[in-house]
This record gives structure tokens, C-alpha cells and sequence, in this order.
């Protein structure tokens, strides 16, 4: 099941094989698992103040927008307010190459180890990741995300420069 306020990505999701909620409400109402994907941290607190405000909210939130960790840890510690668990699980990956991604999870077992969660998050996120990897509590996948994108702008900036460079060196 798929909700976007958007009609054109609603009709994506339709056309993927997803049933489409009227409203978030009814998404929240309907499914066990929410699977967010959002522009911000604010639009993320947004959505989870609909999803954890109805009488049956889902069990587990996974959250795939990139955020910074500390927005990641309060959303957690509201959804753990109304008994919801919460991961952080940002995509690695362009849009070209989903099925190939690699998604870092923060907070996918729990204090004593237990993996079951991580098995759930294999299976839930195998149509768009290759890889599923935890990297420690929530807020760690977020951290991640950043470091990933630091390297990969340190690169392209240092790509930028190479032309000159090479112009420079008489080439």
C-alpha cells in the first residue's frame, strides 16, 4: 500500500503493483510496517505525528529520508513513546540503481542481540537493496549517510579540479 500527496508518484506506485491509500490516515490504519521516504526531518516529524495519532498505529517505522542523526533519534524516542520501534535505513545508492542498493540500519537489533529484526528488513527492502547492513543504534545509518556523501563531494570536487590540472601541466 502507497500514499504520496503527490498524484504522478501515487500513479508510480499504482503502476509498481501498490494499492493506493486515500489518505495517510488510512495508510497508517492499514499496514504493520510504514516505509518512509521524505524530503526533510520536518516533513518526517509531520508524517510520524499522523502515524503515531491514530488508535492502532503500525509496529515499525522505517525511515529511508536523509536526515541528520539527532532528527533520527527524536523521531525513535516519539515512536517508542506509543510503542513503535524505529530505524534509520537511508538509501546508498542512485535511483538508477535500485535493487543494488546498500542500506545502513541503525537500531535493527535490539539490546540483546536479537538479529530477527534485521531478517525482517532483509526481506522488506530486498526489491530495492542488494545489501542490508547494521551499523550499530538509531541514528548510525544516519551518520553514515553523511560520511557518504563528505567522500563522495570530496571526489567530485577533487574530479573538478583535475582538468586544471592537467591544463596546468601542459596537457
Amino acid at each position: 500500500m502507497v500514499h504520496d500527496p503527490s498524484p504522478s508518484a501515487a500513479a508510480r506506485g499504482a503502476a509498481a503493483g501498490g494499492e493506493v491509500a486515500a489518505d495517510l490516515v488510512a495508510l497508517c490504519e492499514a499496514v504493520d510496517t510504514a516505509i518512509l521516504s521524505l524530503p526533510d526531518a520536518a516533513t518526517v516529524a509531520a508524517v510520524l505525528d499522523t502515524l503515531l495519532g491514530v488508535d492502532s498505529p503500525p509496529s515499525l517505522v522505517v525511515d529511508t529520508s536523509t536526515i541528520a542523526p539527532a532528527d533520527s533519534r527524536r523521531h525513535a524516542d516519539l515512536c517508542a513513546a506509543r510503542g513503535v520501534s524505529y530505524v534509520d535505513a537511508p538509501v546508498l545508492g542512485r535511483p538508477g540503481a535500485v535493487g543494488r542498493w546498500t542500506i545502513p540500519v541503525g537500531g535493527s537489533t535490539n539490546e540483546h542481540g536479537d538479529k530477527s529484526l534485521l531478517a525482517r528488513l532483509d526481506e522488506l527492502l530486498a526489491p530495492v537493496a542488494a545489501r542490508v547492513v547494521p551499523v550499530g543504534p538509531v541514528g548510525s545509518a544516519a551518520t553514515v549517510k553523511v560520511v557518504n556523501n563528505q567522500m563522495l563531494a570530496v571526489i567530485n570536487a577533487a574530479t573538478a579540479e583535475a582538468p586544471a590540472v592537467a591544463a596546468a601541466a601542459g596537457l
